[in-house]
Formats: C-alpha cells, structure tokens, sequence
C-alpha cells in the first residue's frame, strides 16, 4: 500500500523562474502496519537568462529515506534504518550559434546514513556483514556530469557528441534492510558508468521516419 502527499509552488521573478517541491511517500506492507518504509523529498530550483544565448539552471534536493523494520516475528523490537541525501547541481545552456548548442550539467550527491533499533545483527537469521558503527560511519560522495555538444547541420541532418558520467547508488534493499529473511550490507559499493557517444540523426521526412 502507497499514501503520498505532494506540495509544489512556482514564482517567476526577475531573477529568474523559481520551483520549490515537497513529497512524502510511504510504502506499508500488507498485513504488517510496524513493517514501512518513509521517503521525504524537497526541491528547489531557479532557471534564469544572461542575455539571448545563455540559459542556467540551479538546484538543491534533500532526500530522507527509513524504514521500519520488525525482524523475526517477535523476537526483537522495531529497528529503524535511514539514509540521508544532500544535491546540489547546475546546468549551463549555451546557444553558440543559430545551428549550434552546448549543454553542461553536473550534479554532486552526498550521502549518509543512520540506524536506531537493537543491535544491528539480533534475530537476523543470517551471520552479519556490518556492525552498527561501519553502517554509520560510511559515507558516499559523488559527482554525476553531462555535457552535450549539438549542430543541427540543417533541418533534416543533426549531429550530436556527448559524455555522462552517471551514479548508480545500491537501493534502500541492498544498503539498509533487515529483516527474518534478508540482511542488506551498507557496503555495497556505489556504480559508476562513464560514456562517450557520438550520434546522427536524419529526418526522412517522405516516408515520415526518423534514423538515428
């Protein structure tokens, strides 16, 4: 069962247009009120122009993720686990000519992580793989990029060169979740992928098709 709850608001201003957002979503799982999972999110944001060919965009996220865990059926006390995210990024568009745009984005994330509840290994079926103090004392910081350069050679020929370097975080299944039949390691290690990539695109435009 998901309940979420949503708030958003918009303002444009001399400096720019201005979005905040707040969401909770909660996931219980049937049957078993104690066993949920909590997400909070806020977000804000400003996109702005310096002159014609230049347009920017800031943003801040905070993310909370925990979950209330029961364990073995009445053989411990409810433990709680969590993580916590922190973002801020930008992105930079820039119109160099009328054919030609270069985008630039890059986004840094920090997080960390917290637990309350019993021992972190009691009435798991399984031998641990943590202790309470390695769980909270992991951190993780990275920075994801994009960066794209676009030229629309003419209306039915466009060329694209691009990179991204993106972060893959482990879920709140593999870092925190412990339960009678499963024991996540906060240790699983972050993915990072980086890819390079050069695209073409035209535009059959009697058959209606577009290859790429």
């Amino acid at each position: 069962i998901t309940y979420s709850y949503r708030v958003n608001a918009s303002i444009s201003s001399d400096w720019g247009l201005w979005n905040a957002q707040a969401y909770k979503n909660t996931v219980v799982a049937p049957g078993i009120e104690q066993d949920k999972n909590n997400l909070y999110v806020a977000q804000l944001s400003n996109v702005f122009k310096l002159g014609s060919d230049h347009t920017f965009r800031i943003n801040g996220e905070y993310r909370y993720n925990e979950a209330d865990v029961i364990g073995e059926i009445n053989s411990r006390d409810m433990d709680q686990m969590s993580f916590n995210i922190w973002s801020i990024g930008g992105m930079w568009n820039w119109n160099m000519l009328d054919n030609l745009a270069l985008t630039n984005a890059i986004r840094f994330d920090r997080m960390g992580f917290d637990y309350d509840g019993t021992d972190f290994n009691s009435g798991a079926p399984l031998n641990a793989v943590v202790t309470v103090d390695e769980y909270k004392a992991r951190v993780v910081q990275e920075a994801s990029i994009n960066s794209g350069l676009v030229y629309n050679y003419d209306a039915d020929n466009i060329f694209r060169l691009t990179y991204a370097r993106g972060i893959d975080i482990p879920s709140f299944l593999e870092i925190a979740l412990q339960n009678s039949l499963f024991i996540g390691n906060p240790s699983t290690p972050q993915t990072i992928v980086n890819n390079y990539e050069f695209g073409y695109e035209h535009n059959f435009r009697e058959y209606n098709t577009i290859v790429n």
